[in-house]
């Protein structure tokens, strides 16, 4: 779902355009690439979603919150709870998804990603850029 804030009119006929990818697009993008799957933590997934939006992709405004040298996104670890509780993933030191997971988080990135391609696709050479910690 998109935030009124997120979507600007274009064109006579009304056409909406997406400015940003929605958090749980961005999640579901970097959970199934096949260079992070099963190889990151919610912290991890918060830091990039960090770095993310200052290398100019805009994540929806994202809510984050730094302690220390961590940084913490409170709608990751909502969905990311969400996928544990109803059994697509398991959270205990990486975010391992089932394969129903997987498909539910590739439909969900895929559908997001229809919306505004730019956007996905800067986040697709973002993810090939960096390696798993």
């Amino acid at each position: 779902m998109y935030r009124i804030e997120d979507i600007s009119r274009r064109g006579i006929k009304g056409e909406l355009r997406v400015e940003s990818l929605a958090p749980e697009t961005i999640f579901s993008a970097i959970l199934t690439n096949p260079k992070w799957a099963s190889k990151t933590s919610i912290e991890q997934v918060a830091r990039m979603m960090y770095e993310l939006e200052e290398s100019g992709i805009n994540t929806s405004k994202a809510l984050y919150y730094r302690t220390g040298s961590s940084v913490y996104c409170d709608d990751l670890s909502r969905f990311v709870g969400k996928l544990v509780s109803f059994g697509y993933a398991s959270d205990k030191d990486k975010i391992v998804l089932t394969k129903e997971g997987m498909e539910l988080c590739l439909e969900r990135a895929r559908k997001g990603g229809e919306a505004n391609l730019e956007q996905m696709e800067r986040l697709k050479r973002f993810l090939e850029e960096r390696n798993p910690d």
